[in-house]
């Protein structure tokens, strides 16, 4: 549902009907994942498996697929990540660091600088009509301890931008488009440094370091069972404000819309976020599992999971998030990581894993 108060403001707190349209989901989606409780018979190959399609070669394409899976396996959780730029996975295997929690400036999709947190906002992956909230998240990542490091390119970081159509060359230098309208020329020395017409292209490092950082691993969500939900976060999420309102209705929605602590001296965890004792636990074993597979960057997920975040901008289908799903300990069996695309689709797994005994955090935030 949607209250509605001060002339008609909306604030978001919709609840999921847990009745009929439950039943419907698990009718659905009964024969199109191989249970992930341990409950065998489920047939993986039905045709309603085309709802939630399989992410192709996912254990070896989401680059510590595997890893995940392992700790999905381990303490029986069902774990959900926004899915990563398939550009970010080369920056990974050279053991470029991940962004950590205190640098929410949004990476670079394209050119040189893809992957990297640029320092200029104009080579970042956002709009010409959010470059303001971009330089916004930088000055604050710089006030954190952040630095400006100078961008140096791999001999095969620089060919895979070139086959992949992020750049091209022009004569010796090099051009590329980005979303916000700016077209820009660099050069790359021999030694991969990166020079525009400025000068020394410069990318982010994270607060006390000075290694250039790359996108990290974005927790979705983390669905225990229902025997392991007893988690509780340090903030209540709040709901979210739709639609265009006045900044006086603004104001006196304030009681709906600010996180409260959730019980007495409680608040967000320094460097981790709205996340709760078994969610550390569980990034915690992520990072270990991570990095005895290979990667060198240090830690991949820093955070909590987007269902905990108090300041979510709500479900966003582009997010895409994969879904790793537990072993069946019974028959050794385990079902192939799934890919949502809709909110549509998500509903759907959410209603299903309930059935299955999974306890699905609701979000006042998305709305479900």
């Amino acid at each position: 549902m949607q209250l509605t108060a001060a002339g008609g403001l909306g604030v978001e707190v919709s609840l999921l009907n847990a009745g009929p349209e439950k039943n419907v989901q698990q009718s659905e989606l009964a024969d199109s994942l191989s249970s992930v409780a341990n409950v065998p018979g489920r047939d993986s190959t039905a045709p309603a498996r085309a709802l939630f399609p399989s992410v192709e070669g996912v254990k070896s394409g989401l680059l510590y697929g595997e890893a995940i899976q392992s700790v999905a396996d381990r303490y029986g959780v069902v774990l959900a990540f926004r899915s990563p730029n398939p550009l970010g996975a080369s920056l990974l295997n050279e053991g470029v660091a991940s962004k950590n929690f205190h640098v929410k400036a949004k990476s670079s999709g394209t050119g040189p600088t893809a992957g990297f947190i640029a320092l200029n906002p104009a080579y970042s992956k956002v709009g010409a009509t959010q470059l303001s909230d971009q330089q916004r998240s930088l000055d604050r990542a710089l006030a954190c301890g952040a630095r400006p490091v100078n961008l140096v390119l791999s001999c095969a970081r620089i060919a895979e931008l070139l086959e992949t159509g992020h750049m091209k060359q022009v004569d010796s230098a090099y051009r590329a488009e980005y979303p916000s309208g700016v077209s820009a020329l660099f050069r790359i020395d021999e030694q991969g440094r990166v020079f525009d017409e400025g000068g020394p292209v410069q990318v982010l490092s994270n607060p006390g370091d000075d290694r250039a950082i790359t996108a990290d691993y974005d927790l979705f969500a983390i669905y225990p069972r229902q025997a392991q939900a007893d988690n509780q976060r340090p903030l209540h999420v709040p709901a979210r404000l739709v639609g265009n309102v006045s900044e006086i209705q603004r104001r006196r929605a304030m009681p709906w819309i600010t996180p409260r602590p959730a019980f007495e001296g409680a608040r967000e965890h320094e460097d981790m976020g709205n996340i709760h004792g078994f969610g550390t636990t569980i990034v915690k074993a992520l990072n270990e599992q991570i990095r005895s597979a290979g990667y060198a960057g240090g830690n991949l997920v820093w955070h909590n999971d987007e269902t905990g975040n108090p300041f979510s901008a709500g479900f966003d289908p582009q997010d895409e998030p994969v879904f790793f799903f537990p072993g069946n300990r019974l028959t050794g069996q385990t079902p192939e990581p799934r890919q949502v695309s809709s909110r549509e689709e998500l509903l759907a797994l959410q209603g299903w894993l309930r059935g299955e005994g999974f306890h699905v955090e609701y979000s006042p935030r998305f709305g479900f």
